[in-house]
């Protein structure tokens, strides 16, 4: 198998694998699909020649990343009526990265948002299941003595110590707080990590 450039009628140039069993003729364009013709790129244009980084935008906003520009995933996404977007180049992949970001960021804030509606609710339930037990003892199920539950339960009540300790735990909780929004930190793997940098990606930390 060897890689070889194309272009077809419409002046899409690409570089394709073509089996060496299926010489002379070339792969459609990967583009679109039309028929090519087999060129010979000067090595100085082909260096400046690189693939776009290819997202596609579905209608409720969320991205779709194809493993290639040309594929049945890009296909289908195209079928869909998805968007298709190509960055070429860091400054396009850096302007969609802080687009990329926003968008999770966004969705992150509503997923938080929920989250601490619930986490309030409880914490609402459970405190005043806690001040009802300071004030009137907490219901304990009964065991016999073998250890099991005879559906009865008992009062107990805290002493003057256990209450304070269960107060200032209460005040602990309080300062606590319940979930917070971090950096959605999106960024495209091919303009962002080298071997410079590759340790340091919060993606492979621990392997």
């Amino acid at each position: 198998m060897s890689l070889i450039d194309v272009r077809c009628s419409d002046g899409h140039v690409s570089e394709v694998y073509r089996h060496n069993s299926d010489w002379p003729k070339t792969p459609p364009c990967p583009t679109c699909e039309k028929p090519t013709e087999q060129i010979h790129l000067p090595q100085s244009q082909r260096a400046r020649s690189v693939d776009p980084v290819v997202v596609y935008q579905a209608p409720d906003g969320t991205f779709r990343f194809p493993p290639d520009i040309s594929t049945s995933s890009t296909a289908m996404y195209d079928k869909l009526g998805y968007t298709r977007i190509e960055c070429r180049g860091a400054a396009e992949v850096r302007k969609f990265e802080k687009q990329w970001s926003k968008k999770e960021m966004s969705q992150v804030r509503r997923r938080i948002e929920r989250q601490q509606e619930q986490y309030e609710r409880g914490e609402s339930e459970r405190r005043s299941e806690i001040r009802r037990g300071l004030e009137q003892g907490f219901q304990i199920p009964i065991q016999d003595d073998k250890g099991n539950w005879t559906g009865r339960m008992q009062t107990v009540r805290l002493s003057e110590q256990g209450r304070d300790i269960m107060r200032a735990s209460m005040d602990l909780n309080d300062r606590k707080g319940g979930p917070k929004v971090k950096e959605a930190g999106c960024f495209v793997e091919a303009y962002s990590v080298d071997r410079s940098n590759r340790a340091e990606d919060p993606r492979r930390r621990g392997q």
